[in-house]
């Protein structure tokens, strides 16, 4: 009985932890950004959207054109001064919208007809870089084949937004990009980073790549250009190209000079080692043509003085010394060039 009045004791004290580490677990859970609305939530507003113009949409014109707003207001919301004004690659824009509560989520409609390629992925992702995802285009468009559609078809994009607060104070999507840290973000708009974390509920912002998020301003930011502009690029790869070409050409020369002064050297050289071979195999020739005569002609006996003579003496007789292939060779050093006089001539001494 003790024993279990102590573990009725204890139950009060297990619950209250298990309550504690439920409030914990809720507290750590990483949030989301919140688009949500009510029944008591504003039905529309006039809020803010950014775009950033790349391709096809560089222009004013083709990007009024795709949200349905005129160049003007979207030239006065990004602080440009001419409507006609020079837009960079990949320039940060205000597009004003309304944004409105469908009965869940604010959304700002936009109509865009489909062209050769698109689905709804493609263009939520690309066109609409990531305003909005797939999924909530299939809801807004439940007759429509996501994936399948025919040039021309009218979808419904829903943009993500929310509308602003209060009089003196906006929410504007902007769509984090892989690149961006909190402090980077909240400078280019002229926010706090802590108003920044406090309006998307603390989440983790390496989470939020290429997802909506909001970020509270005061007044309208005025964004700096972008970091990489692609016509300072374009001159760098260009530069890059010729100084490549140049030194690819130069190189190419050189390595054709080389490779052709060499394969000259290589036949000048080969030339020389086949035309002392056969002079060696003509002279060697000869030694033996005239070895081959003589054993065909009749020795005239001599004496051991007779093989004293001079070889000019021999020139005289009307039979010429013979002597050995053997003794031949040991004398001329195998027919060396330090033996030879001239032609097929050698000079040596044989027997003194």
């Amino acid at each position: 009985m003790k024993l279990i009045s102590m573990a009725f004791s204890f139950l009060p004290l297990l619950a209250l932890s298990l309550f504690l580490i439920s409030i914990n677990y809720v507290s750590t859970t990483p949030a989301d950004t919140s688009f949500t609305c009510s029944a008591d939530s504003p039905p529309s507003c006039q809020t803010y959207l950014t775009f950033r113009a790349r391709s096809p949409y560089t222009a004013l014109e083709n990007i009024s054109d795709l949200f349905g707003i005129s160049r003007l207001s979207i030239a006065e919301a990004s602080n440009l001064t001419l409507e006609n004004e020079k837009i960079l690659y990949d320039q940060l824009l205000l597009i004003p919208v309304t944004c409105s509560c469908n009965g869940n989520h604010y959304f700002s409609n936009v109509t865009y007809a489909t062209k050769t390629g698109d689905s709804f992925y493609v263009v939520a992702s690309s066109v609409f870089q990531n305003l909005t995802n797939y999924l909530a285009v299939e809801e807004m468009n439940p007759t429509l084949n996501p994936t399948n559609l025919t040039v021309g078809d009218q979808v419904i994009f829903p943009l993500s937004c929310c509308p602003k607060q209060n009089r003196d104070r906006y929410l504007i999507t902007y769509v984090w990009q892989p690149e961006d840290e909190i402090l980077h973000v909240s400078t280019m708009f002229n926010t706090s980073s802590y108003d920044v974390a406090n309006e998307n509920n603390f989440r983790n912002f390496t989470a939020a790549v290429c997802r909506p998020v909001l970020i509270p301003v005061s007044k309208l930011p005025t964004f700096p250009p972008p970091r990489h502009l692609p016509g300072s690029e374009s001159k760098k790869s260009k530069k890059h190209q010729i100084i490549f070409i140049i030194f690819g050409t130069t190189g190419s020369f050189f390595l054709f000079v080389l490779s052709w002064f060499l394969i000259y050297r290589y036949r000048s050289r080969k030339s020389k080692r086949i035309l002392a071979h056969n002079e060696s195999s003509f002279e060697f020739t000869d030694l033996l043509n005239m070895k081959k005569v003589s054993k065909q002609e009749p020795l005239v006996p001599t004496k051991k003085n007779q093989d004293k003579l001079l070889p000019e003496v021999s020139g005289y007789l009307s039979k010429p010394i013979m002597y050995d292939r053997k003794e031949i060779m040991e004398a001329t050093m195998n027919l060396s060039e330090r033996y030879r006089i001239g032609g097929a001539v050698y000079k040596a001494m044989i027997h003194g």
